[in-house]
């Protein structure tokens, strides 16, 4: 989708641009919602995304052990293209020289299984080649919505940076250092540096 946006300017202005797409995957629902992931329920309404994707996700873990909730952990994975935490993140996702925007003491219930936000930017340069910048946030599902921040299914993830708070409750300074979409333009930025 962020290369046919990216075309689309490309062929009305001939100059370089970028454009991107991002989505939810999750790995019990075989990617989805993916790049259905606004209009996952049909209405471009993130409240009724939600609840499909929640009554999706219960209908899939129904009975035998998967059912029960599942901690997150402390431990962040390594990230897609390399990407680390910022510099200004501390192992386990406390800003250094700030204070975590909300403590929990112990970490939200979530769904089996991992689940990520990602994104892709398309740059198309002045010689009309495509590049692609991929970011991802890897997190899970809580198994109920927490924290009224952010937009989308950010009531809903579970970052694996900080397992006790959704994308909805954490403050934009933080989303923002850690979300797919900021580590696909640093990718871009990076990559535009060394031309």
């Amino acid at each position: 989708n962020s290369l046919l946006k990216a075309q689309a300017l490309w062929h009305a202005c001939g100059l370089p641009c970028f454009a991107d797409d991002s989505g939810l995957e999750v790995d019990a629902l075989g990617g989805a919602p993916g790049i259905y992931s606004a209009r996952y329920a049909s209405d471009h309404n993130f409240a009724s995304n939600i609840d499909r994707l929640l009554s999706e996700l219960a209908a899939a873990f129904q009975g035998g052990n998967a059912s029960d909730p599942v901690r997150g952990s402390a431990a962040h994975p390594s990230q897609p293209g390399g990407w680390a935490p910022p510099s200004n993140v501390a192992e386990g996702g406390t800003p250094l020289g700030g204070v975590a925007p909300l403590e929990r003491h112990e970490a939200l219930a979530t769904f089996p299984g991992s689940a990520r936000f990602r994104c892709v930017v398309t740059l198309i340069t002045e010689d009309g080649k495509s590049r692609f910048f991929d970011g991802a946030c890897e997190g899970r599902i809580a198994r109920e919505r927490h924290g009224a921040g952010g937009f989308g299914y950010d009531p809903v993830f579970v970052t694996d940076l900080y397992p006790n708070l959704t994308m909805a409750e954490l403050s934009e300074e933080v989303k923002n250092a850690i979300s797919h979409r900021g580590v696909a333009l640093r990718l871009m930025a990076a990559w535009l540096a060394t031309r």
